[in-house]
């Protein structure tokens, strides 16, 4: 056990009185009992305590140790248990369901979770457990309601790491296609509508082609399809922008 945690005050003109809360329990729980605090507190709020956190899901437990300094800032034991045993989903699984915009929020940042612990895993050598991470979250979170997004890049390279080489195609056939379809609407507006258009348009030709980047690095069979994809709407950039 550290003698001290070392916390920087530093640019802060100021204490809140939240902080002084946090801070006067820090001095006084004598790591008896765990202390959290919910992922979705801002880092203004946090004190600069990052490197003392460790993630365990919804939440960061606060320890006296760096935990960036000693690689372990997921407990990938109880967030696995969390995330697989205790989170319920509400059956968000169901085909048709609405979900407004703050629960597809949230549904995503549940997907991101799972993310996080399946490569925790994975660099644990958990192999398997990271498998079973993904396609739980594939299961409980499932694209037909919470479409997947460039976020989810990074499951489908997990999956080509742990050697489930068709899961990580199905991902990022999905994220390929919508870029495709973004690409393809924006190029067939007017040159009028285009213009204030050309950031998302860049935006998605470049994640297209990061998409392409992961198919090639894992030898996808999909690589020649999306980099003909790639080429002909690279050509109709260039005529619009002529």
């Amino acid at each position: 056990m550290p003698d001290y945690m070392y916390i920087s005050l530093k640019g802060k003109r100021a204490l809140y009185k939240s902080e002084l809360m946090m801070l006067e329990m820090l001095a006084n729980t004598n790591w008896e009992r765990p202390m959290y605090i919910a992922i979705s507190v801002g880092a203004e709020n946090r004190l600069g305590m990052e490197d003392h956190f460790i993630q365990e899901g919804l939440a960061y437990r606060f320890t006296p140790f760096n935990t960036q300094a000693l690689d372990a800032s997921i407990d990938s034991e109880k967030m696995y248990d969390n995330l697989m045993n205790k989170f319920k989903f509400g059956g968000i699984d169901k085909p048709g369901i609405y979900l407004d915009e703050n629960v597809m929020r949230m549904c995503l940042s549940h997907r991101r979770l799972f993310i996080q612990l399946a490569f925790q895993l994975w660099k644990e050598n958990k192999k398997e457990e990271a498998v079973k991470a993904l396609d739980y979250c594939e299961q409980m979170i499932p694209n037909y309601n919470v479409p997947h997004d460039s976020s989810s890049q990074a499951m489908a390279e997990l999956y080509y790491q742990l050697g489930e080489k068709e899961k990580g195609d199905q991902i990022i056939n999905i994220i390929a296609d919508s870029a495709i379809e973004y690409v393809s609407w924006y190029l067939g507006m007017n040159d009028m509508q285009l213009y204030p258009s050309f950031g998302n348009l860049d935006y998605y030709l470049t994640s297209l082609n990061t998409y392409i980047k992961t198919m090639s690095k894992y030898q996808s069979d999909l690589l020649p399809v999306y980099t003909s994809q790639l080429n002909r709407l690279g050509e109709i950039y260039k005529m619009r922008i002529e």
